[in-house]
Order: C-alpha cells, then sequence, then structure tokens
C-alpha cells in the first residue's frame, strides 16, 4: 500500500502567514497535486518553526480506502474527482503566471477518527 509521509510546511514555503500549525490542505502524490478535505480541526502539537517544517505530521496509505493516521488518530477517506479541475499558479513578475499544476482530485475524510494504539 503506498503511503505519503505529511510534513506542516515545505523549507522553502515557510513564511509567518502559513506557520499556524496546520496541515496543507494541497498534497504532491505520484499523480500530481490533490486536495485533502477533512470536516473539523487537526491539532498538532508545534516546537520551534525550524522543527514544524521538518517534522513529520501524519501518514496518508492509499488503497481501497485512504487512511490519515496522525498521532494515535486514524481517518477513513476516499479520493473523488473533481467537478471543475483547479489551476496552481505561481506570479512571475508584475503580468505573468505561471502554471505549476492542476489539481483534479481530492481526497475526503467525513468520518469522526478511530482511535489506534
Amino acid at each position: 500500500m503506498p503511503t505519503i509521509s505529511l510534513r506542516s510546511l515545505c523549507p522553502s514555503q515557510a513564511t509567518s502567514a502559513t506557520l499556524s500549525g496546520s496541515l496543507p490542505s494541497v498534497i504532491q502524490t505520484k499523480g500530481g497535486l490533490a486536495l485533502v478535505e477533512i470536516q473539523g480541526t487537526l491539532h498538532v502539537d508545534s516546537g520551534s518553526v525550524q522543527e514544524t517544517v521538518q517534522e513529520v505530521k501524519g501518514k496518508l496509505e492509499f488503497g481501497e480506502k485512504v487512511y490519515l493516521s496522525i498521532g494515535n488518530q486514524r481517518l477513513a477517506g476516499e479520493v473523488k474527482k473533481l467537478n471543475k479541475s483547479i489551476a496552481v499558479v505561481r506570479r512571475c513578475g508584475d503580468n505573468e503566471l505561471e502554471i505549476k499544476d492542476i489539481i483534479s482530485h481530492k481526497v475526503v475524510f467525513t468520518s469522526r477518527p478511530e482511535p489506534v494504539s
């Protein structure tokens, strides 16, 4: 079963606006970027900025279902195709935008977390 490590931030993306300790809403998979939709709030321990950037926060496991494990809790979810794809763009200068990726899928977690030991 393929797995992905989740980090709170990429070192190149560390900004004061995104250092709230929350997980990113977009993840990188072998097939490209995907949105992550969670019903609720994830609370993770936060240390210093450097520790937050480097520390693995959880793990996604892909199979028939998608499992998100964070600490001693696990969420079950599924991959869904978006009705309309979303372009991820980056500003390159004053009048130019660069398309970085097209997001066409999201990982949806709607159930309550299960305790794991």
